[in-house]
């Protein structure tokens, strides 16, 4: 299968409204994972022409964007030996694909009712190692907790199709450990967001008057909620 038969294919099914589009997607990314040598292009492309490659800052480093529409965008990420991401939620739905293996999936259930900032409490439910071929899938939100991992002792390869995202800028991290959770958010939102919650120690009154203006100019919720919480703290 190559990419473009792929996609057109994938995208087919989205617009369809088949309730079973689920199942009928993760058969197609199966099949695509199964079949990666379509993959050596993206790669050449990041190698030898970077900046026409459409990447963009992620809050993942070993993301790779593959392909974006309007119904649908398809990532692939490089899993170093042994190397895991941290426990996360999902701001869509998703399908995840191995093209190169073991990959571990640990899904979790939330206990708590989210009510708590930065509190969580997470049982571990599902446990899957996924070969080439093999799919898992994720919902948005609380319902998609989940944590990947490399098994092999070499470079390990997914691909991941998520659909239309629920735009609220960030992701976020979970340690059941400590029942904690916080924001993760794209390297450069981030900067913005650790700026607005230390502006106020460095600046002091000054940067109370920065973050009130920036509150008056800011289109992003995501930034506006930042500042709201900032200045309520000083209340």
């Amino acid at each position: 299968m190559t990419l473009q038969e792929f996609c057109k294919e994938f995208e087919g099914i989205l617009k369809s409204g088949d309730q079973g589009w689920m199942d009928r997607g993760r058969d197609l990314v199966g099949r695509l994972a199964a079949d990666s040598g379509w993959f050596g292009e993206v790669l050449e492309r990041i190698i030898l022409d970077p900046g026409a490659s459409d990447q963009k800052p992620s809050i993942w480093p070993n993301e790779i964007a593959v392909y974006r529409c309007p119904e649908f965008t398809l990532l692939a990420y490089l899993w170093q030996e042994r190397q895991a991401d941290i426990i996360h939620d999902h701001g869509s739905w998703g399908i995840i694909g191995a093209m190169k293996g073991p990959i571990l999936e640990r899904k979790y259930d939330r206990l708590d009712d989210g009510g708590r900032e930065s509190y969580a409490e997470l049982k571990e439910t599902v446990a899957l190692t996924l070969q080439k071929g093999q799919t898992t899938s994720v919902l948005p939100l609380d319902e998609g907790i989940h944590r990947m991992e490399n098994l092999g002792t070499g470079i390990g390869i997914t691909t991941n199709a998520y659909g239309k995202g629920l735009k609220r800028g960030f992701i976020r991290f979970f340690d059941p450990e400590s029942r904690s959770c916080w924001k993760a958010y794209p390297p450069s939102r981030l900067k913005q967001v650790l700026a607005i919650r230390v502006i106020q120690d460095v600046s002091g009154a000054s940067g109370n008057g920065v973050l009130k203006k920036a509150l008056e100019k800011s289109a992003s919720p995501v930034l506006k909620k930042e500042i709201e919480s900032v200045l309520n703290s000083e209340k």
